[in-house]
């Protein structure tokens, strides 16, 4: 035999060996081989199941965030239209503010015009006030005037009643002279009648006082005595 050869059969002899011993190896491992992969069956089939659960877990959750979305939405749009109802009624307010001050505007204008008035009629009411303040001392004075000339016109009238009731007893008596039988009254008599009639009708100290006021029915009185003169007549005719 060649060397070669004896090379070839010491190499397979030794394959042989190592073969040998490594199929001892594997046939004595089969067993732990096989709880590995009865194990490893029973964790796929636990972490399938896991898997699962995982799996509706992650559906709930998805159910749960869709109807979590849902709702959000909602109060998102409910949010949303409150929003814009306030966003109106701002308007509105807005609105009614610039009404307010544009009122509020006219009543301060208003206020300062009646402010100007009062200042004003204050100031009249000044003026009034100095005139009445000048004027005072005339009123006093118009009356005192006012006072006389009616003490005047009582003593006129006090003095026109006794007139009147002379007058009438004058004309009774001469009346009555032509019927008595007795002829003509005494001069004596008629002459005194007649100056108590003057006595009656001569004015008063404070009628005269009066006749230089400028009251007009003193003046007229004073301008025509008809007294005087009727019984100036009756003292003629008698």
């Amino acid at each position: 035999m060649s060397t070669l050869t004896k090379t070839f059969v010491v190499l397979q002899l030794v394959f042989s060996l190592v073969l040998a011993v490594l199929i001892v190896f594997l046939v004595s491992k089969i067993d732990p081989y096989k709880q590995q992969v009865e194990t490893s069956r029973q964790t796929a089939a636990a972490a399938q199941a896991a898997l699962a659960k995982a799996q509706s877990e992650t559906e709930t959750a998805n159910a749960n965030a869709i109807r979590a979305q849902q709702q959000l939405n909602e109060g998102i749009a409910d949010i949303t239209k409150k929003m814009h109802d306030v966003q109106a009624a701002n308007v509105q307010q807005l609105a009614r503010i610039n009404e307010l001050e544009a009122k509020n505007n006219q009543l301060t204008s208003a206020v300062t015009q009646a402010n100007n008035s009062v200042d004003s009629l204050k100031s009249l009411v000044v003026e009034k006030d100095s005139e009445i303040n000048k004027i005072r001392p005339e009123m006093v004075s118009l009356t005192q005037k006012n006072a006389e000339l009616n003490r005047a016109n009582n003593e006129l009238s006090t003095a026109n009643k006794f007139a009147e009731t002379a007058i009438r007893k004058l004309q009774e008596q001469i009346v009555q002279g032509p019927q008595g039988g007795s002829g003509a009254v005494s001069p004596a008599g008629d002459d005194g009648k007649v100056a108590s009639l003057s006595v009656a009708l001569r004015p008063a100290p404070s009628m005269a006082r009066s006749r230089a006021s400028p009251n007009p029915a003193a003046a007229r009185w004073w301008a025509c005595p008809s007294a005087n003169a009727t019984a100036s007549r009756l003292a003629t005719s008698s």
